[in-house]
């Protein structure tokens, strides 16, 4: 339980159970409550905020079967996510030229992930993917910037303190906000990274990324370009 100024007191907590039919074999289920009040962007920012928008809450429920051996991990999990007044961008207008705050009444999040991992000497390869329905209840409408499928996917080498790999995140289509009175769909995409790293001494590393190596032109939000292609390096300390 804690206090927000301007909200008052709010509550929110979880509950989980598990249960290990073998040693490697195990089901869950947990189940929370959360409170997220708007940001000060979403409250002021000129052209986009809206101080009469109001603090989400939502309820929460997962629902999975895990497998865990020592050479391959697999998870299965179905969830259900209902959020009030969730925040997101309305359309543009004279007034709001980026959408102003909006609040959508009731929201809804069912989906199912699935999940893995293998291990062979000293490779490993990790996926997922999620198939859900981000549904506006309160219209009847898909939730905008939220695809109904999408996943990730990597391979990576590791040899004493050297550590290479890549790794590849796609997502279906979504929809954006065009104009008061229709939507932008948003292509589908897929991109891919190349990264390593090597601790050359303790608590020092050097590493390298090259990112979205295929120049794979795509955008998260309408009229918002991302970046294309690039290559950064450098050297990190972490105290360990």
């Amino acid at each position: 339980r804690s206090s927000i100024t301007g909200y008052g007191p709010q509550t929110t907590g979880s509950i989980s159970y598990g249960y290990f039919f073998t040693k490697e074999l195990r089901a869950n289920i947990n189940y929370g409550t959360g409170f997220r009040a708007p940001t000060f962007n979403d409250l002021y920012y000129p052209g986009y905020g809206n101080s009469s928008v109001q603090p989400e809450k939502s309820k929460n429920t997962e629902i999975g079967i895990h497998y865990d051996a020592r050479t391959y991990e697999a998870r299965v999990i179905a969830y259900s996510n209902t959020i009030s007044n969730l925040v997101q961008s309305g359309p543009v207008t004279d007034n709001c030229p980026y959408g102003c705050a909006t609040n959508i009444g009731v929201a809804r999040i069912n989906g199912v992930s699935l999940g893995g991992t293998a291990y062979l000497g000293n490779f490993s390869a990790k996926g997922s993917v999620d198939q859900q329905n981000p549904e506006n209840v309160t219209d009847g409408t898909t939730l905008l910037k939220r695809a109904k499928t999408f996943g990730n996917a990597s391979i990576e080498y590791a040899y004493q303190k050297f550590i290479a790999g890549i790794g590849g995140t796609l997502s279906g289509q979504r929809y954006d906000y065009n104009n008061a009175t229709s939507n932008y769909v948003m292509g589908g995409y897929s991109i891919f990274d190349l990264y390593s790293s090597y601790e050359f001494e303790k608590d020092w590393t050097l590493f390298a990324r090259w990112n979205n190596i295929t120049n794979k032109q795509y955008q998260l939000s309408y009229g918002y370009n991302t970046m294309g292609s690039n290559i950064f390096a450098g050297i990190r300390y972490a105290m360990k």
